[in-house]
């Protein structure tokens, strides 16, 4: 009977050391759990970020070149403008200058 107590406190003893065992090895788990999520979280925060900021460079590129098309769009058209006037007010030179030509030989 001594020995089958022996044997029964073996085999608690040995059944509170399997499960001190246990509880350690799941909170070493448990630890290492909330340390990978913990990194995800900051990678992913990093990971948010530079997207935004690469989103937010290349935006302003395209609106920085549409601006560049615009105004060589709108200097271009100026241009123009100014060329239509030079070439309208030579018309109406030429034109003045005929028929004062032509009234003039009239007169003559």
């Amino acid at each position: 009977q001594e020995r089958k107590m022996k044997c029964n406190a073996l085999l608690i003893a040995r059944e509170r050391r399997i499960l001190r065992q246990s509880l350690i090895g799941w909170r070493r788990m448990i630890a290492e759990i909330v340390k990978v999520r913990s990194q995800l979280a900051a990678a992913l925060h990093l990971w948010a970020h530079t997207l935004e900021k690469r989103c937010f460079l290349a935006l302003r590129g395209y609106a920085i070149s549409r601006r560049h098309k615009r105004d060589e769009a709108l200097q271009a058209l100026e241009k123009r403008r100014i060329a239509l006037q030079r070439q309208g007010c030579v018309r109406l030179l030429e034109a003045a200058d005929n028929s004062k030509r032509i009234h003039d030989k009239k007169r003559k």
